[in-house]
């Protein structure tokens, strides 16, 4: 399995990780600067922590963490360095209004190899005289194109010392793809007008790069260019000399992570209250056909109030797993969305949300009763994502998706809409333009606005587009896909194609078979509970893997 080499290399590294610890810290220093009025310390380490350590981290950030979107908290915490009084009562978090966070234990974080190198970083940085220190906000960031960071600092406090770093992890950095750190002093000049705060230094990104910083001064984050099209991941870490404040933040860490736990293990747990037979026709509102005779129906207020807000409570509060990152290969066969939190698809059909969806599946395809989800997710698109037109299913595949969008407060000029195309053959322009790109052309015969507790329903095989919101809206496009295969059995079929097509599972005369009685639309000779039984045994084989992984990268941390 992938993960289990990954597994090996990290195992093969560990003995090397921490190579560094008792070198002199100074030949690792790349800026240092002690800035006014009160001499606070900023400096940069290259190679602080070794390649190993900046490996596993960024495995751990990306793979292993629970993320969290939120719209940008500039909207709800203005950062009072813009009125003049240079802090944020926001959380005390230098890293606040950072769009996506993953929080980490700060109780296990203090316990880890790479802990002890940042204590000794800052005791190098304040030559030993400083007080025992504790990590109380811990936290993975990924700024991407297009965000909208504010100015963040600590207030400081005369009980208390606190000091911040960030650590970057990205693979390799150009000078043009931006995503610098800015800190703040006050301004030499009396103004009147504009801020009354100047730059005095920048730290550009660069691969493992350690930034340490008196967190009372004012830091901006700068998102990476427009054109830099992958994310900006790192780890904030925030020092206090308060052994209360560390000790609350390990409790509050822990109710946190129990309470994501339980969203995780209870799948759709508020939603149980029975759904009654649908008047589906009095619910469809409009209807569009492509140059197939397919069609795109448009269901509305097919949720009652409180149900399809308890619904988007929970999809909004369920943690992201992963990353997908932006998809660099220029053949358009995937939707490009970054972000996508997964639910099981299995799980689903016991809440009464499915009945819903069942029944609008049901109408909008004449009768088939017999739809089964393969697929269940909520997608985040914000401003700067770029999603791609795609189908959904191979034309061998008989297959539906499903969209509600969620978002209650999305109006005509924050755009966010579903486009659906037509395809045509290139002409002699358009072939040299998307040669290699995409098979055909396309033209839009179908536009719909993301109204909330609006329901779409499609045939999966009609090329279609999520255009995230505006630059002037600053929250996350959420939307709520089910997609449905035939019947249960082809749902399981398609299930474990992904699993061991995924993960690399030594299971290819099965795959094959999939394969060839998909292809075939032919009748597997598997049983349905065959299916199913190889299936939850395989997820559960990935399962271990992958917390086997875990515990030998938080070993070589």
């Amino acid at each position: 399995m992938k993960t289990l080499s990954i597994a090996l290399c990290i195992l093969f590294v560990m003995k090397d990780c921490h190579s560094t610890s008792t070198d002199d810290l100074g030949q690792h220093v790349v800026v240092r600067q002690s800035l006014a009025p009160d001499n606070q310390v900023v400096i940069a380490f290259d190679s602080l922590l070794s390649k190993e350590t900046i490996s596993s981290l960024r495995s751990f950030v990306l793979n292993h963490v629970r993320w969290e979107v939120r719209g940008h908290e500039s909207e709800h915490c203005p950062s009072d360095i813009q009125r003049g009084e240079g802090a944020t009562d926001c959380q005390d978090s230098a890293a606040s209004n950072i769009p996506w966070i993953g929080k980490m234990d700060p109780l296990w974080f203090s316990q880890t190899h790479t802990w002890k190198r940042l204590v000794k970083a800052v005791s190098y940085a304040t030559n030993g005289s400083g007080p025992a220190l504790y990590p109380y906000h811990i936290r993975s960031e990924v700024l991407q194109r297009g965000d909208n960071i504010a100015p963040q600092a600590v207030t400081s406090s005369p009980y208390s010392r606190e000091y911040a770093f960030r650590i970057f992890l990205v693979p390799e950095w150009r000078m043009d793809d931006y995503g610098d750190m800015s800190f703040y002093v006050p301004s030499l000049q009396n103004r009147t007008k504009g801020s009354k705060y100047d730059i005095a230094l920048t730290v550009r990104p660069h691969p493992g790069r350690v930034v340490l910083w008196d967190a009372s001064i004012p830091t901006l984050y700068r998102p990476p260019s427009m054109g830099y099209l992958d994310k900006l991941p790192s780890v904030s870490v925030l020092l206090t000399s308060s052994k209360e404040k560390f000790e609350a933040a390990t409790k509050d860490w822990k109710d946190w992570y129990d309470q994501k736990t339980l969203l995780v293990q209870q799948s759709f747990p508020q939603l149980t209250d029975p759904i009654g037979q649908l008047d589906l026709e009095n619910h469809l509102t409009r209807q569009f056909t492509d140059s197939n005779d397919r069609k795109v129906n448009i269901y509305d207020d097919v949720f009652e109030e409180g149900h399809l807000e308890a619904l988007r409570s929970y999809l909004v509060s369920y943690p992201a797993s992963t990353n997908h990152g932006y998809d660099l290969e220029p053949y358009e066969l995937s939707d490009n969305i970054v972000w996508i939190k997964t639910f099981d698809a299995f799980e689903f059909p016991k809440s009464s949300a499915w009945e819903v969806f069942s029944q609008v599946a049901t109408h909008a395809t004449g009768g088939q009763r017999t739809w089964y989800p393969y697929d269940v997710a909520l997608n985040v698109v914000r401003s700067g994502d770029h999603a791609r037109v795609h189908e959904d299913c191979e034309t061998w595949e008989d297959e539906y998706t499903m969209v509600l969008y969620i978002n209650p407060d999305l109006g005509p000029g924050d755009y966010g809409e579903t486009i659906f195309y037509n395809t045509k053959p290139h002409d002699a322009f358009s072939r040299k333009l998307y040669e290699g790109i995409s098979r055909h052309d396309h033209d839009a015969f179908a536009a719909v606005n993301p109204k909330y507790g609006r329901l779409v329903i499609f045939n999966g095989l009609i090329p279609h587009s999520a255009k995230p919101p505006s630059t002037g809206y600053t929250k996350p496009r959420y939307s709520f896909a089910v997609k449905v295969a035939i019947d249960r059995k082809t749902a399981i079929m398609k299930k474990l194609r992904e699993v061991i097509e995924d993960h690399s599972t030594p299971d290819e005369d099965l795959l094959e078979e999939i394969q060839e009685a998909t292809f075939n639309r032919a009748e597997l000779g598997r049983s349905e509970e065959w299916l199913e039984r190889k299936y939850r045994g395989l997820q559960h084989l990935v399962k271990e893997d992958k917390a086997r992984t875990l515990q030998r990268i938080r070993e070589a941390l």
